[in-house]
């Protein structure tokens, strides 16, 4: 009686452990980002428009939550105030982009790109996390785009939750210049913020535990390792 007890608990016990990991899992584990960014104008591609990506914030996301964490020196705005993305409007997101690449001038450890024929350029295996793009080639180009911040992967919403998308694509939109030629301005992709359209979900700093699963989980644990200390009671008891 006493192997087939201590067999049940340490099943229940397996289980109870493998469900907490699976809540806490992020849903980025194994895979890897990719961003393509398309540049045209007129619906005509615009080749050689060169870039760079630097990496401004890490990303924990799971099936309810993101979480970024800033990375330095894209630590503080222009106010020398600590970068929170939550809740990061449209324009703060502008600002800040702004603001960012006035920081990458002595900067060299970001990810250069340049468009093909066909006006895209694709970066792989990036690391989850926050994005700023900003345009390498202003000088000589016949157009220019403002820097922008975008997020690798982007969260959806769906009936079963948030989903995450790795493959992510940015199409900036281009405005001529006073002298006919293009200028291209960002299209600003949603960052993942509370405030944001409901298909993106909702982002906080700080503890990134799922608590209301944790509770669900203790409280069946707990009815569960009652029901089994009654079983052995009695199993005791009629032998």
């Amino acid at each position: 009686m006493k192997t087939g007890f201590r067999r049940m608990v340490a099943i229940f016990l397996g289980v109870l452990v493998i469900a907490m990991l699976a809540g806490s899992v992020p849903v980025s584990a194994g895979e890897q980002g990719q961003l393509t960014l398309s540049f045209q104008y007129n619906d005509q591609p615009l080749q050689n428009v060169s870039f760079r990506a630097y990496f401004v914030a890490s990303l924990q996301a799971s099936e309810s939550e993101a979480v970024y964490t800033p990375v330095s020196p894209f630590t503080t705005d222009r106010n020398g105030q600590v970068v929170n993305y939550t809740g990061l409007t449209t324009e703060q997101s502008i600002d800040l982009a702004d603001w960012f690449a006035s920081l990458t001038a002595s900067i060299q450890n970001g990810i250069s790109g340049t468009t093909d024929a066909s006006g895209t350029a694709t970066l792989n295996g990036l690391q989850d996390g926050m994005y700023l793009i900003v345009q390498t080639d202003q000088q000589k180009a016949d157009g220019m785009f403002s820097p922008f911040l975008v997020s690798v992967p982007k969260g959806s919403q769906s009936a079963d939750g948030y989903s995450w998308s790795y493959a992510v694509t940015a199409e900036p939109k281009y405005e001529k210049k006073n002298d006919g030629k293009p200028t291209v301005t960002p299209t600003v992709t949603p960052v993942v913020t509370p405030g944001t359209p409901k298909n993106t979900p909702p982002v906080k700093t700080g503890d990134t535990s799922n608590v209301p699963l944790y509770s669900l989980l203790f409280g069946i644990s707990m009815a569960v390792l009652f029901v089994l200390v009654r079983y052995a009671s009695n199993e005791k008891a009629e032998s």
